[in-house]
């Protein structure tokens, strides 16, 4: 690492982003992973190179997973925003890459509230400042990790997911698929909405080379299916990352015509009101006096109202809001909102409030028995 200091910045830049990707590929290899801590607090012309290096070999002597806690702070204090510091947006995918692999690698630690949990997340929030997180292909590592742990639930079937999990002493799929949830989120909610609707497709081949799994999407086909594996189980550990999710749902349903035809045809196609009926189910094991089931509750039922405005202007969304709307008025969830008592407080004013409006669209669309037949 001390070498690298004194090589041409080229070299050094080269030799670092070799040692990521190491680091990445066998994460078992601990001395790498303090390598490319040390090499991170020392060789990218941090302003106090000696303050961040003493406090990276602190958390080496402390932290529960030490050598994965120095490096992601170390990444944490990386300069992302300077764009001549991450040019292609090479070094971001190594990073989102190495988060993903934390998860394959060190399930058990990647719990939330743990500290790899807190240490990781800070170090994303950090990345996403890059402009080019995007560009490199960094989105793409976590969006793939979020579909595949996502996939693995709905294949195997949740008991059957569990038991695999539990005869191999890891962590529930639904505790993994968390922490990939909140990671991607993070990423996800600095990115701007156009970027979101962008599809892309894998193809993996099975190991004997006649089995395919065929996967694709947007980033966000990839979030809202996770949301439909949202666990009750300490969910208020989860509200935050469940309702920053539908935020980003619905902001990018605001942010043009395109958005809110993309999030109609996705909510269509993909059952998207299971996954709304879902998330506030979960939000529904919280006490009533708790804050954390009603914003939940409130981010939930504004992507609702959202979907149930008329678009105008735009005939195919306007198509695909009726449909939705049919939809809504079909399904249980339309009684759980009808159900619902919001405490009588500011965030609950806003949750009946919101709740109202999505019932007034549903009687006043056509077809609707308080519609008068239109």
């Amino acid at each position: 690492a001390g070498s690298a200091d004194d090589d041409a910045g080229g070299a050094r830049e080269s030799w670092l982003l070799g040692l990521a990707g190491h680091a990445t590929e066998v994460i078992a290899g601990r001395e790498a992973a303090a390598a490319l801590a040390y090499t991170v607090a020392r060789g990218r012309e941090f302003a106090d190179a000696h303050a961040l290096t003493s406090e990276a070999k602190a958390q080496l002597d402390t932290a529960e997973q030490p050598l994965e806690l120095a490096l992601l702070y170390a990444l944490s204090v990386f300069k992302w925003e300077d764009e001549a510091k991450d040019p292609g947006g090479s070094f971001a995918c190594v990073v989102t890459g190495f988060v993903a692999a934390l998860v394959d690698r060190r399930p058990a630690a990647c719990r939330r509230g743990t500290p790899t949990e807190a240490a990781a997340m800070r170090c994303l929030k950090s990345v996403a400042r890059s402009p080019n997180i995007d560009a490199g292909g960094g989105l793409d590592v976590l969006l793939t990790t979020l579909r595949e742990h996502t996939l693995a639930i709905e294949k195997n079937e949740s008991l059957k997911s569990e038991l695999r999990a539990r005869a191999l002493g890891r962590p529930p799929p639904e505790t993994t698929l968390a922490f990939v949830r909140a990671a991607a989120a993070v990423l996800c909610g600095k990115l701007p909405p156009e970027r979101l609707l962008v599809k892309t497709a894998q193809l993996r081949r099975g190991a004997a080379g006649s089995e395919r799994d065929a996967f694709g999407g947007s980033a966000l086909d990839h979030l809202a299916a996770s949301l439909a594996h949202v666990s009750s189980e300490n969910f208020e550990d989860e509200a935050q990352t469940v309702g920053y999710v539908l935020k980003i749902l619905a902001e990018a349903g605001r942010a043009s015509p395109a958005g809110r035809r993309a999030l109609l045809a996705l909510f269509l196609a993909r059952d998207g009101l299971r996954v709304v009926a879902a998330t506030v189910d979960a939000a529904a094991t919280l006490d009533a006096s708790k804050r954390e089931r009603w914003r939940t509750y409130l981010r939930a039922v504004q992507l609702v109202a959202l979907l149930c405005e008329a678009v105008g202007g735009d005939r195919l969304a306007d198509a695909f809001q009726q449909r939705f709307v049919k939809a809504l008025r079909a399904d249980p969830l339309l009684d759980v909102l009808r159900a619902s008592t919001p405490p009588a407080d500011d965030l609950g004013d806003k949750c009946a409030s919101v709740t109202a409006e999505v019932l007034a669209c549903v009687e006043a669309a056509p077809g609707s028995p308080t519609s008068g037949g239109r």
